[in-house]
């Protein structure tokens, strides 16, 4: 039998270990919603977001001036792909 307190406190429940709160973010309009919030958030990018929607999504969020959590994931693997057809062409 579970004993009171077992379980998270339910005022930390969501947070991270920088004490914000992790959002899930599709596309350029999610990042609307943080105009009045960006200090309580951090902003997370699905992997499903193709490389010119993430270019956009990103500059949206420097011009808010967001914290996320994987911004230069798709600009690496763009970089690795661009270096590997450099390659194969040469």
């Amino acid at each position: 039998m579970p004993k009171i307190g077992y379980g998270l406190d339910k005022i930390t429940k969501f947070y991270l270990p920088n004490d914000l709160k992790k959002f899930v973010v599709r596309n350029k309009t999610d990042l609307n919603v943080f105009l009045m919030y960006k200090r309580t958030f951090y902003t997370d990018f699905t992997h499903n977001v193709s490389a010119k929607k993430w270019a956009k999504i990103m500059k949206r969020a420097q011009q808010i001036s967001l914290k996320v959590i994987n911004s230069r994931e798709k600009v690496r693997v763009e970089e690795k792909n661009l270096k590997l057809v450099f390659l194969i062409t040469k």
